[in-house]
């Protein structure tokens, strides 16, 4: 009898954190506009009004500083998720640093899973965005957890900071997202950013680097990052892509004078 309750919850606990899948069924009329998916740790999802399951989506799952009002992290991202037609994914950071943070990643994963029950989603067009300290915790999830994403996109710390010692590159072989950060040089943290961006790359990963003053305007980043995003997801394509190197890709600081 044991032995068959521990086979059916790991099965439900492979059903509850499988990564998003493509071909489900979806029936009636699904809610557009922003809302909240969950209260009790709010979350919020922005879907835009042209949204029809005719076709499949693409999911931007945003992540914001510790212990802001994802309302308020996700709302300057809805006019853009609308003219770009993303469904946008905007959970609370809850990560302690002073915790563990397995149980905050299922709650989080939940929750991204969620999106594929109740919408059209694109699983090869999942794009994770941190900003802030949820910046250095997308780092850590798209290090960690690469199957649920298609590539991470860093506006911050990166790879600096508490959760840096439990960030595991997988193995040979395995998925490598590619990474998009945006770090403003002259903060303290970016030798050690640029340092691990190179370590990373050695073993196999695409880094792009970008230069960026602190007080720059979050719109043209956006677009730049959704064309990165776009270029990335092409190269998936079958066929030989060509290398390039890090040092190559390191972005000019494009709000000087």
């Amino acid at each position: 009898m044991r032995t068959f309750f521990f086979w059916a919850m790991f099965a439900f606990a492979l059903g509850l954190f499988a990564p998003i899948q493509a071909g489900a069924e979806f029936y009636g009329t699904p809610q557009t506009g922003l809302f909240v998916l969950e209260e009790k740790h709010p979350c919020y999802l922005f879907v835009p009004a042209s949204y029809s399951a005719e076709k499949s989506w693409p999911l931007l799952v945003l992540l914001g500083e510790r212990g802001d009002d994802p309302q308020e992290v996700i709302e300057p991202w809805v006019e853009w998720a609308e003219k770009s037609e993303f469904l946008v994914l905007a959970p609370s950071n809850l990560l302690n640093e002073r915790e563990n943070p397995g149980i905050i990643d299922q709650w989080l994963l939940k929750m991204n899973h969620q999106m594929g029950e109740r919408y059209r989603i694109d699983p090869a067009r999942v794009l994770l965005v941190g900003v802030g300290t949820g910046a250095h915790y997308a780092a850590y999830l798209g290090l960690n957890y690469p199957e649920e994403f298609q590539a991470a996109a860093l506006i911050g710390d990166a790879w600096a900071g508490p959760l840096e010692s439990l960030m595991r590159p997988p193995k040979a072989g395995a998925k490598k997202i590619p990474f998009y950060i945006a770090l403003d040089p002259a903060a303290a943290s970016f030798p050690q950013v640029e340092t691990k961006s190179f370590e990373l790359e050695g073993r196999g990963y695409r880094i792009t680097l970008e230069r960026l003053q602190a007080k720059a305007e979050l719109a043209p980043l956006r677009e730049r990052i959704l064309q990165w995003f776009r270029d990335r997801s092409a190269e998936n394509a079958p066929g030989p892509q060509p290398e390039k190197k890090l040092t190559q890709r390191i972005m000019k600081n494009l709000f000087e004078d």
